[in-house]
């Protein structure tokens, strides 16, 4: 039953059973390492500097309602582009930035529609009954992977950007999960129960080429979350252990076996817990939220895993950190449940920015992409 929405709007509620799930063994054909150090946090340095970005899609709730909301990253306009009684999420632009995929209860199931960047030519996708969610184009946004649970578990689909030709990838009597396409589009990694208990594998579009990649040395370990850095060589994910976590990145090219580090354990023995790990555009960074000092903020990692920085003035409340398209700014949510905002900071913890005033709930954002800089101050009531 959905409760509200999370940090990755309502996709957990439906599938609860993936939170608290155990991984055993050890890493086959990787290499891994952890990333997550505790440091201060810094104090905020408001600035005029803007992102060189257009604009933010996101969900919110003022009425009630969750629908889909875009902002202009200067702070002149917000729009509103869907309004229905039903739940609206799972935002995803095209890689073109004029169209946005989404998933929508408006028909009385979750479905995936396609909506142009104004709300405009609001398109249903899918129409077979079950759960379709978590939509991802294609590099060249011909196609759509999503997961489904239309066949009595969950499996990975594919379907042309139009909605026809649908089609099966994994076909297991169990469940798989959190599918992420490859920057090239030729490889999909994914979570999948196959073996009897939550592991990573990755394979090709056709299904082909089948590789567990990763397994933990802890009968309470877990990998989750997992993305691909922009060249698709390594992946970064969320390790549990004992209770807590930690974000580590795996060369999917070595061969080396490499046992999970056990020192990111919060020395007040309370439980730590790491989200979203996310890579800045040029696979230099990654950009991360945790609770490791009793409040959720978001760290800035070199790949090279040197000592991460807390750039987040405020507290994170929902979502994972969203890289502008140049790298330069990464865009959050904070604020308490009623008044959330939107909020911006450079990958230095040194350049802060409030962009959205949502006087309501925001469950996830995602940044599009735009042609000329822009300049971002506090926005003024509308």
């Amino acid at each position: 039953m959905k409760v509200e929405k999370n940090n990755k709007g309502l996709k957990k509620y439906r599938r609860a059973w993936i939170v608290g799930y155990a991984l055993a063994g050890l890493l086959i054909g990787c290499s891994q390492t952890l990333l997550t150090r505790d440091v201060g946090f810094p104090a905020p340095d408001q600035t005029e500097t803007a992102p060189a970005a257009g604009t933010i899609v996101y969900t919110s709730n003022p009425d009630g309602n969750w629908d889909v909301y875009s902002a202009t990253t200067d702070g002149r306009h917000s729009r509103r582009l869907t309004s229905t009684p039903a739940e609206e999420e799972g935002l995803m632009p095209s890689p073109d930035g004029t169209k946005i995929a989404f998933v929508s209860k408006r028909d009385h199931d979750y479905e995936i529609y396609v909506m142009k960047l104004d709300g405009t030519q609001q398109q249903r996708l899918t129409h077979v009954r079950g759960i379709d969610e978590d939509p991802q184009w294609f590099p060249d946004g011909s196609k759509i992977l999503f997961e489904s649970s239309r066949e009595g578990n969950w499996d990975i689909f594919v379907m042309n950007a139009d909605g026809t030709d649908q089609v099966n990838l994994t076909r297991t009597p169990v469940d798989e999960a959190d599918p992420a396409l490859s920057p090239d589009g030729t490889r999909i990694l994914f979570k999948s129960l196959r073996d009897g208990a939550w592991r990573l594998y990755v394979m090709n579009m056709d299904g082909s080429g089948l590789a567990a990649l990763a397994r933990s040395d802890y009968s309470e370990g877990a990998n989750d979350d997992p993305v691909w850095s922009p060249d698709g060589k390594r992946i970064a994910f969320v390790t549990q252990q004992d209770g807590n976590s930690g974000i580590s990145i795996m060369d999917l090219s070595a061969n080396a076996t490499v046992s999970l580090p056990n020192d990111f354990r919060n020395i007040s023995r309370h439980p730590v817990k790491y989200d979203g790990p996310a890579w800045s555009p040029d696979g230099s960074q990654i950009a991360f939220v945790s609770g490791r000092d009793g409040s959720r903020r978001i760290y800035v990692v070199d790949h090279d895993q040197s000592m991460p920085v807390p750039v987040s003035s405020v507290p994170v409340e929902r979502g994972v950190p969203q890289w502008s398209p140049d790298g330069r700014w990464i865009a959050y949510i904070a604020g308490p449940p009623e008044n959330r905002v939107i909020h911006l900071v450079n990958p230095e913890g040194q350049a802060h920015q409030e962009l959205e005033h949502a006087k309501a709930e925001i469950a996830e954002l995602r940044w599009v992409p735009a042609e000329t800089p822009v300049r971002v101050g506090r926005r003024s009531e509308r």
